[in-house]
């Protein structure tokens, strides 16, 4: 969390979320126009598609990527450049942390 952010105005998630798609379809949509009008080539060439081991490969992405941040994490805790607390769960904060990956999962898919 951007530390001016408040977790309960989600008029800055949105705005962001928003943000994020527009630029996905600013990239998408002309790649699609032109591998599929001018160069005549399958679409399957910008890395969109399911195939076999499809899964396996985006698990795998996924449980390095979580184990790279948790250590990173740790590491800024045990330095004691930051400190956690948790105060249970709450709507806001659920609502929060779905915008928040739905925003990190647009951005990825165009980076």
């Amino acid at each position: 969390m951007i530390p001016t952010e408040n977790m309960s105005d989600f008029s800055v998630l949105w705005n962001r979320l928003i943000s994020k798609c527009i630029m996905f379809l600013s990239v998408l949509i002309p790649g699609i126009v032109l591998l599929k009008y001018v160069d005549k080539r399958p679409i399957a060439i910008l890395g969109i598609g399911i195939y076999k081991g499809a899964l396996r490969e985006l698990s795998v992405g996924m449980l390095i990527g979580f184990g790279l941040i948790t250590f990173t994490v740790f590491i800024i805790w045990l330095i004691g450049a930051a400190a956690f607390s948790f105060n249970g769960f709450s709507a806001d904060l659920i609502q929060y942390v779905v915008c928040v990956l739905i925003v990190l999962i647009i951005s990825a898919s165009y980076d």
